[in-house]
């Protein structure tokens, strides 16, 4: 058997599995679960420790706390097998193309690195908007605290006409304090859904509506989160 071919097992989606379709009335909109995603998600996590090259995420910005208070991190490599993945994937939201290469591996991981500074109580982290669809495959053997949909008063709930990332709410400097200051106080902003994880679930969501990792307690000193991201157009 080719290496490819074990590849292709790897990355094999359980084609058994249900979709589920969840409303999202604050917004008007709706997005999609799919439980027990891979069929083997052990030897996705195993071959992604093995291969993939890993990263700090827009290391070396001037200001930036990534790698000192906390780690943002991205596996990436490309992997034939993924095209098949994304496909499935497509299909579930309509979305009519993707971001990057198919073949692309992406992940999200995330660890903190200092309790003083990890202010979960007050604060949001980092609020943002992707391209149109996100899809996130939840690699966190006990899940973790999932993801969260926000609202700006004042703001179109949905930044569906914005041209452009983040650049009505946040201007200059500001829109790219990802790292340099991405802790946002929670009177700022309304948090109208969470969207909950469990291992090897994908959940796939409009994300012109502002969102982030919803950090909730000092797990990731201990553990790393992670999961894996294919971003989509419209």
């Amino acid at each position: 058997m080719s290496k490819e071919e074990n590849v292709f097992k790897i990355f094999k989606v359980n084609l058994s599995s249900d979709v589920e379709e969840i409303e999202l009335p604050y917004f008007e909109k709706k997005y999609f679960i799919i439980d027990n995603f891979y069929e083997d998600p052990d030897e996705v996590n195993r071959y992604i420790d093995e291969y993939a090259t890993y990263e700090l995420f827009k290391g070396g910005v001037t200001g930036s706390l990534n790698g000192i208070k906390f780690s943002d991190k991205r596996h990436s490599k490309l992997i034939p097998s993924l095209k098949e993945v994304s496909d499935v994937i497509m299909k579930v939201c309509g979305a009519r193309s993707l971001r990057s290469d198919p073949t692309q591996l992406l992940t999200n991981t995330f660890q903190m690195h200092d309790k003083e500074w990890n202010n979960w109580k007050d604060n949001y982290w980092w609020p943002h908007l992707d391209h149109g669809w996100t899809c996130l495959i939840y690699l966190n053997k006990d899940g973790c605290e999932g993801t969260n949909l926000y609202h700006k008063k004042g703001f179109p709930k949905q930044m569906g006409l914005v041209k452009g990332l983040d650049n009505v709410i946040r201007k200059g400097a500001e829109a790219n304090a990802e790292h340099v200051q991405p802790w946002i106080p929670k009177s700022e902003w309304y948090c109208a859904h969470n969207m909950e994880s469990k291992y090897n679930r994908a959940v796939i969501f409009p994300s012109r509506i502002y969102h982030g990792q919803n950090i909730a307690s000092d797990r990731w000193f201990n553990e790393v989160r992670r999961n894996q991201v294919i971003f989509m157009e419209i």
